[in-house]
């Protein structure tokens, strides 16, 4: 038995030889474009099966004084058919929390086994801007996506999907962090959905920022020195966003 496998194996790679010498790179390409397509295939049987599921597990409304978590206000985003204007004015009157156009409405839900985050601001409903619910993750991750400039989608699948550490004066905050990523890997940049550093001060409870930290596990491909580098995002002041220039050179 020990022999025939050897006769097997030996059969298999001068087969994979005498096809290498007749076809040289071009097999080798078709064997990389056959696993591509078979995990994009693989990728969107998966998605098919989960791209419904959109499970709401806690809304928080953030002023400039409380990151304020309710059970009632859980299930008031539940049943509304959609957030704007005039409902996100009802909640802050509701719960009697002082509204500003920086007041917030965060709602984290798990979609795909990942739990993510959608932070929706007053500034930005005052602008027209509203949200259909349940959340529409499909639409939603589109409508950001097609706001990316042409030829950056690379950096997008490649350079802003890891991310190694974050911090708020030297606390780890890795976990939150990567919920505040996002659907499409952006912050909410590419939707209009910013994070204000001064709603992870609410979280943390924290009266001044000396330091936020958020370091990417890959490197990013300076242009004009090529070279790769560290590709960092540093902020410490309340009215900052979440964000880097290189983030925002992909977006249009």
């Amino acid at each position: 038995m020990f022999f025939f496998n050897q006769l097997l194996c030996i059969g298999i790679i001068f087969s994979l030889g005498f096809l290498y010498n007749i076809y040289g790179f071009e097999l080798i390409d078709q064997i990389i474009l056959l696993k591509i397509r078979l995990y994009k295939k693989i990728d969107e049987c998966m998605n098919f099966t989960i791209k419904d599921e959109c499970e709401i597990i806690e809304c928080v409304l953030i002023n400039n004084d409380y990151f304020f978590k309710n059970k009632d206000l859980n299930k008031m985003i539940k049943e509304n058919e959609n957030i704007d204007k005039e409902k996100f004015i009802h909640l802050f009157y509701h719960f009697q929390l002082e509204l500003n156009e920086d007041s917030s409405l965060m709602i984290r839900f798990k979609y795909n086994n990942k739990i993510n985050r959608i932070y929706i601001h007053y500034k930005q409903l005052n602008d027209g801007y509203f949200m259909k619910m349940p959340i529409d993750i499909e639409s939603y991750k589109k409508e950001g996506l097609n706001r990316i400039v042409d030829g950056k989608r690379f950096n997008f699948q490649n350079e802003f999907q890891e991310i190694s550490h974050a911090s708020i004066n030297d606390k780890d905050i890795l976990k939150e962090v990567k919920e505040m990523n996002g659907l499409n890997h952006d912050f909410g940049l590419l939707n209009n959905n910013k994070i204000l550093i001064k709603y992870i001060k609410k979280e943390f409870n924290i009266e001044e920022v000396e330091k936020l930290q958020i370091k990417y596990k890959n490197f990013h491909l300076d242009d004009e020195n090529i070279k790769l580098i560290d590709h960092e995002i540093n902020k410490k002041e309340d009215y900052e966003i979440i964000e880097s220039d290189i983030l925002l050179k992909c977006i249009k």
